[in-house]
């Protein structure tokens, strides 16, 4: 498997919270939606003992490629839904079911949204290898660490190329197509030259080395 090393996630403090009682996030300074590290944070915090999550897909794309993250994915080995009301809870976000189909989760900030979902497949390798392009076949986990890129995804990016991660990915889901036309407007912007550098000096907070 491809892997990039980062460092951990910021949390506590460090990334300007408030907790109050059992680290419940009271207040945020500036206002406005949570960014990703406190997103993290509030996460680990609810996760039931021996679960894990990572952030995945197009928040990662777009990060590498020095676009606005307005959608972060979260991908969990538990029950996704009382993950996401916990998580919900803690952040102050509204809360609903996006597809019963899929069993996803979406919760509702100012100017964010998070979805999140159960693993797809026996771990994250085959959740990974299930989506739709190479592109969004990337994952990071919550706690930090290193970034999951089983089937080459970063290097796509960084050669502005769209690859399926399977011969048939179209065909599992419909708006996969409608996504196909975005990911192709995306790819002839020019923002930066990409590559694992770049990556690893990214300003989000959602990892860096």
């Amino acid at each position: 498997m491809d892997r990039v090393t980062d460092s951990a996630v910021t949390r506590g403090t460090e990334s300007g919270l408030t907790h109050g009682a059992a680290g419940t996030v009271t207040g945020r300074s500036g206002g406005g939606s949570p960014p990703p590290e406190e997103v993290a944070s509030a996460a680990l915090a609810v996760l039931d003992r021996g679960e894990r999550g990572w952030f995945v897909g197009g928040c990662l794309r777009d990060q590498l490629l020095g676009l606005p993250v307005r959608d972060l994915d979260i991908v969990v080995d538990g029950a996704p839904e009382p993950f996401a009301r916990a998580l919900a809870d803690r952040l102050g976000a509204g809360v609903f079911s996006s597809s019963d189909e899929f069993g996803t989760w979406r919760l509702v900030l100012a100017g964010l949204h998070i979805d999140v979902a159960a693993l797809r497949g026996a771990d994250l390798e085959a959740d990974l290898r299930a989506r739709d392009f190479t592109v969004d076949a990337l994952a990071r986990p919550l706690e930090g660490g290193e970034v999951a890129d089983p089937l080459g995804g970063m290097e796509d990016l960084a050669a502005r190329r769209l690859r399926l991660c399977a011969p048939a990915a179209l065909d599992d889901d419909s708006l996969r197509v409608l996504r196909l036309a975005r990911l192709a407007r995306i790819r002839r912007r020019r923002h930066h030259r990409l590559g694992r550098a770049s990556f690893r000096h990214c300003p989000m907070g959602l990892g860096h080395g």
